[in-house]
């Protein structure tokens, strides 16, 4: 997933990532195997900061589809610090607490008391996704902070 944000202090920013959702654990091979897209729209501001230390809320709401598997809706608000140092090298972390909604793509049965199965209604599972994450990297131009994601 790439995410872009630039902004200045007290900026208000709307973000727009494009993912590839996957259900296996992290590798060399990043780009391989099936496309399953999602997109990811976001709302972030920027708190009290300074030249060097800067918070961040936000809050991003996402969709994907798994083929032939899941659907899934998110809702991620989150809190960031990133500290900048006078030589344009910064890091930052986040903590992140997620709600993921999947809807299975295939019909529901449920086996009834006369051993038949019955076709039943998908409300889909939630599910609790927080994080933590940190971040580091170097600012190209010192007038404006530039936070790049992968």
């Amino acid at each position: 997933m790439y995410q872009g944000v630039s902004c200045a202090q007290d900026i208000e920013a709307l973000t727009l990532s494009i993912m590839k959702e996957s259900t296996k654990l992290p590798s060399a091979r990043v780009l391989g195997g099936p496309f399953h897209p999602g997109v990811e729209m976001g709302y972030d501001r920027f708190l009290n900061g300074n030249t060097n230390h800067q918070f961040l809320l936000s809050i991003k709401l996402g969709y994907y589809l798994h083929e032939n598997i899941h659907q899934g809706i998110t809702i991620k608000p989150a809190l960031s610090y990133y500290y900048a140092t006078n030589s344009n090298i910064y890091i930052g972390s986040e903590i992140n607490i997620g709600y993921l909604h999947a809807f299975m793509d295939k019909s529901l049965f449920n086996r009834n008391s006369d051993g038949e199965y019955e076709e039943i209604i998908n409300f889909g599972k939630p599910k609790f996704m927080p994080s933590l994450a940190f971040s580091s990297g170097y600012q190209l131009y010192s007038q404006e902070r530039n936070y790049l994601n992968f």
